[in-house]
Order: C-alpha cells, then sequence, then structure tokens
C-alpha cells in the first residue's frame, strides 16, 4: 500500500473523536449519545483512505540539461597606491 495509513488512520481518527466533542459542546447532541464509536471509525476509515490515495512524493522528472558555466568575472585594473613614498636622490642628488 502507498501512502501513510498509518498516520491517516490516527488522523481520522482524532478527527472523529474531536467532531464529536465539537458537536457535544455545542449542545447539538447529549452527552449519552453513542455516536462517538460511528464518528471515530468513519474518521479513521476516511483517513486511511486520504493516506493511501494522497499523491505524496512526486515523480521523478528527466534532469535539466547542463548549462554553460557562466563567463569569469572581468579583473579590475591594478590600483596605483594612493601614497606613494617619496623617491630617494640619486648620486647627483637630483630625485629623478
Amino acid at each position: 500500500m502507498r501512502g501513510r495509513p498509518v498516520l491517516g488512520f490516527f488522523s481520522g481518527l482524532f478527527l472523529g473523536v474531536f467532531i464529536w466533542i465539537d458537536l457535544w459542546l455545542a449542545g447539538s447532541i447529549a452527552s449519552d449519545n453513542n455516536l462517538l464509536l460511528p464518528l471515530a471509525v468513519v474518521g479513521a476509515v476516511g483517513g486511511i483512505a486520504l493516506a493511501a490515495w494522497a499523491p505524496f512524493g512526486r515523480k521523478r522528472l528527466a534532469p535539466a540539461p547542463a548549462a554553460a558555466p557562466p563567463p569569469a568575472a572581468p579583473t579590475p585594473p591594478e590600483a596605483e597606491e594612493p601614497f606613494a613614498a617619496p623617491a630617494s636622490p640619486d648620486e647627483d642628488g637630483d630625485t629623478e
């Protein structure tokens, strides 16, 4: 069996019980009403049916063709140093 029938059983069971509690608290049914068992059973069977029918997971699709890698980013131009050291004087005493 596909799906998650155990999860569906307990989910439906709790749904049926809580519907009975809601009806009882709203005053729609008396507290001594025997509607608890049928609601719980219908909820449990409905939960199993939905769990078996639900499309859990997804079908495997064919892999997409590999795209070409993006072009390399251009390298920025080399920046000059903002504060260059002063030139040292030559033998003649010139700084050039």
